[in-house]
């Protein structure tokens, strides 16, 4: 399998992150969604910056944004806007080659994203394969390619490459006429925690403590009521709540 798309030219840069990309990814839902603050997160093709900036604004002070690109030009539209958006400490740039991603932090990334992009690079088993690699344990990879260019038996070789580097496809987020996937490397489970309080007690559990559910959902918990069945009823961290019992994942 190899991508046979062209690159996007960066003579047409102001395209990517006009109102219809961003009604059509709704970057800020996906970032949300699946990034938490203190994150460190790949934005692979990251282009101008379309989930790169929703991305820094989310990770916060104590997080990253490793912005790759295979063209400067990009790369040097992106670092203006961030340094007008005051947010160019949370963010490394980083040019990668016409055929590797060329960074060397393995084990150290909690999240990528690959939109609109997967198409362009020449191998992308070899892609899978480093994205794996980079990936911390559980650390998940979303990916989203656009149907008027990707026809389904090319993502479906997208996704035989996935699972050959080792990914577990564990989800489908809704894109505007894409194509998705939301992978996540698998390895030694987060520790947790359980939380009793009896119903003259209330506590507020505090945000830092909670990480991630046992389906990826960020930033939340799942509070089982006495007597209930699953799905559960999902709460907010940092709430206060009284007489319940929950499990929590931690960092």
């Amino acid at each position: 399998m190899s991508g046979n798309h062209e690159v996007f030219p960066v003579s047409r840069a102001s395209y990517l992150d006009g109102w219809r990309r961003r009604l059509k990814y709704q970057p800020g839902w996906l970032v949300g969604r699946y990034v938490c603050p203190g994150d460190t997160v790949l934005d692979i093709g990251c282009g101008t910056g379309l989930f790169t900036l929703p991305i820094a604004r989310r990770v916060g002070e104590n997080g990253q944004v490793i912005a790759v690109d295979l063209q400067e030009g990009m790369l040097e539209i992106l670092q203006e806007k961030a340094m007008q958006q005051g947010l160019i400490t949370r963010i490394r740039f980083h040019k990668a080659e016409p055929h590797s991603l060329a960074l060397n932090t393995p084990g150290r990334i909690d999240v990528a994203f690959g939109c609109c992009v997967v198409h362009e690079i020449p191998d992308p088993a070899r892609l899978m394969q480093e994205v794996f690699s980079l990936l911390a344990p559980g650390g998940r990879f979303i990916i989203a390619e656009p149907k008027h260019e990707v026809p389904a038996g090319e993502f479906e070789e997208t996704l035989a490459a996935a699972a050959s580097a080792g990914f577990h496809r564990i989800g489908t987020p809704f894109v505007l006429r894409s194509r998705t996937a939301l992978f996540r490397k698998e390895g030694v489970p987060p520790p947790s925690i359980s939380v009793t309080m009896s119903r003259s007690e209330d506590a507020v559990l505090p945000p830092y403590a909670v990480e991630r559910t046992s389906n990826g959902e960020p930033g939340f918990f799942y509070v089982p009521w006495p007597g209930s069945e699953p799905p559960f009823m999902c709460i907010p961290p940092a709430l206060r709540i009284r007489g319940l019992e929950a499990t929590l994942l931690v960092r």
